[in-house]
């Protein structure tokens, strides 16, 4: 899933990712493995991302954005950093009420993995 310059009023609900993968992909679509949010301010609730695989940010990458996930599983997602989720030169990135299992990162943020620049 790709959400590039999406607003506050984009939302993705209640969605099943699984089994996505960004690895060999040109370097910049090498992120979220499960969803990768490129300038944007967009509502991810109740989703699963299980079992997905990227560079960075295995389930998802929130790359100078400002997202809010709610009520999402990111279950046995893995990438290099931030096994489940990175957040890389972002304002602000909220999750609530998310459960990050199981995931693995390579070299850092097993979880998550946060950068501001």
């Amino acid at each position: 899933v790709r959400a590039v310059d999406v607003g506050s009023n984009g939302v993705l609900d209640g969605f099943v990712v699984s089994g996505g993968s960004a690895i060999g992909s040109p370097p910049m679509l090498s992120f979220g493995g499960g969803i990768f949010i490129l300038r944007g301010a967009p509502v991810v609730r109740g989703c699963r991302f299980i079992g997905n695989q990227a560079l960075g940010g295995g389930a998802l990458d929130a790359d100078s954005s400002e997202a809010t996930i709610r009520d999402c599983l990111m279950l046995g997602n893995s990438s290099n950093f931030g096994g489940a989720i990175r957040v890389y030169g972002s304002r602000r990135v909220v999750v609530e009420n998310t459960d990050v299992v199981g995931n693995s990162a390579a070299v850092l943020g097993g979880g998550v993995f946060a950068r501001t620049t």
